[in-house]
């Protein structure tokens, strides 16, 4: 064993340095003014290795780990802001998962998961009086893909082509100025398309129907009020 140890307070460092054949381990601690504090610590028993880095005041806070699980996870808040990131791959699963926290003056949410079984890739973002939401899913068995994002006021986006209807969505919604717009291609060769924006709505409905080979136009705008068909 190996032991380095060094100690001042006032403006205050520590340093600790620990190699053991029995834990092989290695601490090293540091202190300055507010404080910072650092862990790294490899253990043969669990693989693991962990670096833990702390500084309050304006205060950071890091922690790496690798274990068994095959996670590492980042913690660091700076601030009046939390970033909490972490990251983890399971052989078991086939999922990796990434999730950053961010709160104080804002909120940042990610998380992204691939799924063998599933073949799903979620990602959802918040941030400020904002929020993100995105969610990608590609199933194998419906054939479908989907997108909804949400932001500020409010967006959503919705990708969908499905094998058993041959139809395709894409809902597209924004309020505040609030715009939507619905995309839909299917068997009855239907394609809609609504837009809202301020005070005025617009609609635009576009169908060709094999059937009666017919197709019609409709938009309209109120407010100042536009209706064509």
């Amino acid at each position: 064993m190996v032991s380095v140890c060094c100690y001042c307070y006032g403006d205050c460092l520590l340093l600790l340095w620990c190699p053991s054949a029995a834990v092989p381990m290695v601490t090293v601690c540091c202190c300055y003014s507010e404080s910072l504090l650092l862990l790294w610590c490899l253990s043969a028993a669990t693989a693991m290795v962990t670096v833990c880095c702390y500084c309050y005041g304006d205060c950071l806070l890091l922690l790496w780990c690798p274990s068994a699980a095959a996670m590492v996870k980042v913690c660091c808040s700076y601030g009046v802001c939390l970033l909490l990131l972490l990251w983890c791959l399971s052989a078991a699963t086939a999922m990796v998962t990434v999730c950053c926290y961010c709160y104080g003056v804002r909120l940042l949410l990610l998380l992204w998961c691939l799924s063998a079984a599933t073949a799903m890739v979620t990602v959802c973002c918040c941030y400020g009086v904002c929020l993100l939401l995105l969610l990608w899913c590609l199933s194998a068995a419906t054939a479908m893909v989907t997108v909804c994002c949400c932001y500020g006021e409010s967006l959503l986006l919705l990708w969908c082509p499905s094998a058993a209807t041959a139809m395709v969505t894409v809902c597209f919604y924004f309020y505040g100025d609030c715009l939507l717009l619905l995309w839909c291609p299917s068997a009855a060769a239907l394609v809609k398309v609504c837009c809202c924006y301020g005070v005025c709505l617009l609609l635009l409905l576009w169908c060709l129907s094999a059937a009666t080979v017919m197709v019609s136009v409709c938009c309209c705008c109120y407010g100042e009020s536009l209706l064509l068909l």
